[in-house]
């Protein structure tokens, strides 16, 4: 029971922040610049390495 909680719980997680990743990752290829580009992809980078770990932690635990 545990490891199907965990699995759905993990999949809800990287389907909300999946979506918002895949937005930015559009808005990059609509804005094509390359000093934004550097700043939006820093900003992607910082917002998607501490999810990452919490989705680990929470599959860890399970």
């Amino acid at each position: 029971m545990k490891e199907i909680f965990g699995t759905i719980l993990t999949l809800v997680i990287v389907g909300v922040f999946g979506f918002g990743y895949i937005s930015n990752i559009i808005w990059l290829f609509d804005n094509w610049d390359v000093i934004e580009f550097g700043s939006k992809f820093l900003n992607i980078a910082g917002t998607f390495v501490p999810p990452l770990g919490s989705i680990l932690g929470i599959i860890h635990f399970f």
